[in-house]
């Protein structure tokens, strides 16, 4: 797990250090985070997490495309440094889920995002769920998962 945790972060240069983050050191987190974060690492599909209070955020390379620039200073960064031009939208579905609520699904929502410099136009499917986690970590927070879907703009123009 170290060893894959390095590789794939090594490249985030104030967030290498997980001991500098409000998760700590990774020999410190609990097996759940540890668990989750193999699960999101390993799979080839775009996945974020977000962990904790503060929704600290993880995601896999396959997630990076719709991170644009805020890659890599998103990792291990609060969801709501990484994404506050939407955060006023995003934050009611996550806080909702968190605080009990079920398993949320939208399809084609549109969400102006700032990723490559300039504030585009995007549109996503995406579900949010809890992780079924082992007893006593009902506290832990819950991964997001987007699946990206293109851009209206360019499905019209592309032949």
């Amino acid at each position: 797990m170290r060893a894959l945790m390095r590789a794939r972060f090594a490249c985030a240069e104030g967030n290498a250090d997980w001991s500098q983050t409000p998760l700590g050191a990774v020999e410190t987190w609990s097996p759940s985070l540890v668990m989750m974060v193999r699960f999101l690492l390993t799979n080839r599909f775009p996945l974020m997490l977000w962990w904790g209070p503060d929704y600290i955020q993880f995601d896999n390379d396959s997630y990076c495309p719709i991170l644009g620039t805020k890659h890599p200073n998103s990792l291990g960064q609060a969801g709501s440094q990484c994404w506050t031009e939407i955060w006023q939208v995003i934050s009611p579905l996550i806080d909702r889920l968190f605080q009990g609520g079920t398993a949320t699904w939208m399809e084609d929502i549109l969400l102006e995002i700032d990723r490559h410099g300039f504030v585009e136009e995007t549109h996503f499917t995406c579900d949010r769920q809890r992780p079924r986690l082992r007893r006593g970590t009902s506290k832990s927070r819950s991964p997001g998962r987007t699946r990206s879907r293109q851009n209206r703009f360019l499905q019209q123009c592309l032949p």
